[in-house]
């Protein structure tokens, strides 16, 4: 028996040429086959053998048959080698299989990834269990150069190597050293006579070797830049009439290490052409008169491809609003190069009016499809609307529920003028929630816990509550939205809440409020992005002046609740000493004024902090004696006059029944992390006559986003406050000042620390004191007495502290260039702002004794200017900022970084 080998896979051509003299030698004459025998299978099934060569036991083989069934047996790709042979009229095929990729190993690679790169090599062949074969792996390392060096990266090299294993396996193994991307030394661009190579030049998104390019990357070579750059700078010339601008060749040539790259573009720029006709061709549908308002190229302008591609989208947005979503409208222009001009045709295909069928939903496992459907502007059963979808589609965006919305529509099969509908939402965190722990010498412990969330159970109801517990501040918050009360889109808010305040924990001059009341605030939706609002509220307010609380809220100096003498140790009234007794005797006890003044608040007052077992404290015996103590008399004349503040003109308690109306306008593209629109919000609060007070306060906010380039937006806003009072109210109330600084404010100053000061508190002198009686009967409490002056009065001085303490006039306006963060691929979530804020807080009725206290006067805005990144977390908005205070006033604090949690943007 003799056989005919072909040992390689390269040898096949050559085995296929010599194969009719071979298969003559070995099978002499045709026969029949009795049976087929096949020898050397290991993993390659017997059946895809005999389903390879097309021959049967019974048939009569022939040299061309044998030429064809070896040809085919190589042709799978299984077979390393190939043997026929006779054995009496037995058909005898010996075969040796290929191996089999047992694994692969890739390194070096950071540019290209190891999942896409094993993908790659799947597609052509190479993965573990599939057989090997030589010339996949050669293959791949000339596709692999190719991508490298469209990177720019051409000194890549790609290196394989293959090792058989036993049992007809083999390891395949791919090392790269991927290299330098090839950085550009030079471009030039040849031809232009129109425009400079430097107008030119920035178009290109590629550049030179520059001063920024280690952080901006723009000199790095790649293929598909340059790519893009072409195209730009044929769209360039195509917008201003150079029909026939073509670029003629490009040259990238490399240096010898192929570490630096030389561009050469050739262009053609061709002459310019005007526009003398612009027709209209086809089926308009609508009115030639309302179409030609869309176009926006016109007779005797320079021709625009812009222009051309902006009316097409007009005209076909607009005959999609009438139903006709299938509409297409192309512009051509008809060139004359004689004149050197061209008449552009635009030529409208209408279509039939489509239907919609039906609209559904993906993506809202959270959220139910109501709350989306209520959106919706566009009609089962009615025709297509362009700009209803669209808006259907923004208003899905501004409930800040979803990150993103996608838009598909897809034919109804088996129809011609009906579309199902279909909004793809990807779900984000609708809710901000927070939890706080937090120690400060200046507010103690601080414990805090809350949740909002605008999408409540999946309802699209805005429920939260809030609860603060710490030394300046204990509040308790919760509130109730339904913004679809009625199906009409009126709302209805529901707000409980309790807050006690100490202002003077929080940059505010001294003193405290405890505030509980509720609130009902009804909207009514005017248009799709306008709203009216008005809301009813009833709450009662207890003020509480502090010890030294500014002379605005109490008049100064009083008596004050703590001086004297201890009702358990000498009973009233109260008692003063002279000023010599207090200086020859009492100060050199407590070792001088200094020593005496712990608080250094410039007073000696019962908030000094004085050990009543110190060594020397000074005593006060009986009443009458000679030491000096001496009762107050009503008849002594040794009280000072006091000034009045608010709290002495009007008390300390108010029930106050408090309306106000609220108009809104929004046109954003989303709720959270907006790109593009404005938003106003006017809202006038009035406290009415059935209640204690009688003010009112009015505040309009405004938002614009424009985007700029890219993905870069520009951020103007604006807030703007005033109060005032009517009926018999003369002075506006102090606790419904405006305040100013911080984040959401003015960046770069500490919070509510800006704007008008308050006027400090004076105060009568006191000294801690001991009752020769009964010295120390209890230590944890001193008695204090006054001192009365050389004049017979008591002694007064004024503290040294100067304190916020607002105004009726707000004024605050920043600007913000809304950037793509470095190294982050989603923007939607994480996105870095650069600004600046300027504001302050005004006054129209300031004290002679106020400090920083003017009306409206623009140059007296405190500025502050920073970086800041602001992020979608989990829990809600959080905001970082880096500020410097570029302009400040006087007593103005500042804060250099600053954050919040919870913020909407």
């Amino acid at each position: 028996m003799k056989f005919f080998n072909c040992n390689t896979y390269i040898k096949f051509f050559l085995c296929t040429c010599l194969l009719s003299v071979i298969t003559t030698i070995s099978l002499a004459d045709n026969f029949v086959i009795e049976d087929i025998r096949v020898l050397g299978l290991q993993r390659v099934s017997a059946g895809t053998v005999f389903t390879a060569i097309k021959v049967s036991t019974g048939e009569t083989i022939s040299e061309p048959q044998l030429q064809d069934m070896i040809r085919d047996l190589f042709a799978t790709g299984f077979f390393e080698e190939v043997s026929v042979g006779r054995d009496g009229n037995v058909l005898v095929i010996s075969i040796e299989e290929r191996p089999v990729i047992s694994e692969i190993y890739i390194e070096g690679n950071k540019v290209l990834k190891e999942e896409p790169l094993l993908e790659g090599l799947k597609a052509i062949g190479l993965a573990e269990g599939e057989v090997f074969k030589q010339s996949a792996l050669e293959a791949i390392s000339k596709q692999l150069s190719a991508q490298y060096s469209a990177f720019g990266r051409y000194s890549a090299t790609i290196d394989t190597f293959s090792e058989r294993l036993p049992q007809n396996q083999i390891v395949v193994g791919i090392t790269i050293n991927e290299g330098q991307v090839a950085k550009i030394k030079h471009i030039n661009i040849v031809g232009n006579t129109q425009f400079k190579d430097s107008r030119l030049l920035e178009l290109f998104s590629l550049n030179k070797t520059g001063v920024w390019s280690w952080i901006s990357g723009n000199d790095k070579y790649a293929k598909e830049k340059l790519a893009g750059d072409i195209e730009r700078l044929k769209s360039y010339y195509l917008d201003r009439g150079f029909l026939k601008f073509a670029v003629t060749s490009t040259q990238v040539s490399l240096s010898p290490d192929k570490e630096t790259v030389f561009i050469t573009v050739n262009v053609d720029e061709g002459q310019r052409y005007t526009v003398n006709q612009v027709e209209l061709v086809g089926d308009p549908v609508l009115p030639e008169e309302e179409i030609r308002k869309l176009i926006t190229i016109n007779e005797g302008d320079v021709f625009s491809q812009l222009a051309v591609t902006v009316t097409e989208g007009a005209i076909t947005k607009r005959l999609g609003n009438e139903g006709y979503s299938s509409a297409q409208v192309s512009g051509s222009p008809e060139i004359n190069d004689e004149l050197q001009t061209v008449k552009v045709v635009f030529f409208i295909r209408p279509g039939s009016i489509s239907y919609v069928r039906r609209i559904v939903f993906s993506g809202n496992t959270s959220t139910a499809d109501h709350v989306l459907r209520r959106e919706m502007r566009q009609i089962e059963g009615s025709p297509v609307s362009s700009a209803k979808l669209e808006l259907s589609r923004t208003r899905l965006l501004r409930l800040g529920f979803f990150s993103d919305v996608k838009l598909v529509t897809r034919d109804v099969p088996g129809t011609t003028d009906q579309i199902d509908v279909e909004f793809q939402v990807t779900e984000q965190s609708s809710a901000s929630v927070n939890f706080s722990l937090g120690y400060s010498g200046l507010n103690g412990v601080t414990l805090g816990a809350g949740v909002q969330h605008s999408n409540w159970l999946g309802s699209g109801n805005n429920f939260g509550f809030n609860v603060e517990l710490s030394e300046t501040q204990n509040t308790f918050n919760l509130n109730f939205r339904n913004p679809y009360y009625t199906k009409d889109g009126v709302s209805r808010g529901i707000r409980l809440f309790f807050r006690e305040r100490d202002f003077d924990g929080l940059n505010v001059t001294n003193y405290a409020t405890d505030t509980y009341g509720l609130k009902v605030t009804f909207g009514y939706p005017i248009s799709e992005v306008g709203r009216l609002s008005m809301g009813l509220g009833v709450e009662n307010l207890q003020v509480k002046a502090g010890t030294v609380t500014a002379q605005e809220i109490q008049g100064t100096p009083i008596i004050r609740t703590g001086n004297g003498r201890n009702d358990n140790v000498i009973a009233e009234p109260l008692a003063y000493v002279s000023n010599d007794f207090y200086k020859n005797q009492i100060l050199p006890a407590l070792d001088g004024f200094d020593e005496a003044d712990t608080n250094d608040n410039g007073i000696i007052d019962e908030f000094d902090n004085h050990d009543d077992e110190k060594d020397g404290l000074p005593f006060v015996d009986d009443p009458g004696n000679p030491s000096g103590y001496t009762e107050f008399n009503e008849d002594d004349p040794v009280l000072r006059d006091r000034t009045q503040g608010f709290l002495d003109k009007y008390g300390e308690n108010y029930d106050n029944l408090v309306i106000d109306f609220g108009w809104s306008n929004s046109t954003y593209d989303r709720g959270i992390f907006p790109t593009r629109g404005s938003a106003q919000r006017l809202n006038f609060e009035v406290s009415t006559p059935l209640g204690d007070l009688e003010y009112y306060r009015l505040v309009y906010d405004a938002n614009l986003y424009l985007p700029v380039v890219g993905s870069t937006i520009f951020h103007l806003k604006g807030r703007f406050g005033y109060g005032d009072t009517y009926g018999d109210l003369e002075d506006f109330p102090f606790f419904e000042n405006f305040f100013a600084g911080g984040v959401g404010s003015v960046r770069g100053f500490e919070p509510r620390s800006l704007g008008p000061k308050a006027t400090p508190a004076r105060a009568y002198f006191t000294a801690p004191v001991a009752f020769s009686a009964n010295p120390d009967p209890y230590p944890d409490n001193i008695p204090y007495v006054y001192v009365q002056d050389e004049d017979g009065q008591l002694l007064v001085g004024s503290d040294d502290d100067v304190s916020t303490f607002g105004g009726n006039i707000l004024v605050e306006v920043g600007m913000e260039l809304i950037v793509k963060t470095p190294f982050v691929k989603n923007s939607d979530k994480l996105r870095t702002v650069l600004f600046v804020d300027a504001g302050n807080v005004f006054a129209t009725d300031c004290g002679s004794s106020q400090a920083n206290c003017d009306n409206v006067d623009l140059n007296k805005l405190s500025v502050g200017a920073g970086i800041g990144l602001q992020w979608l977390s989990p829990l809600g908005p959080l905001s970082f900022y880096l500020s410097k205070a570029l302009k400040e006033q006087p007593f103005d604090q500042t804060e250099q970084f600053q954050f919040s949690l919870g913020q909407s943007f």
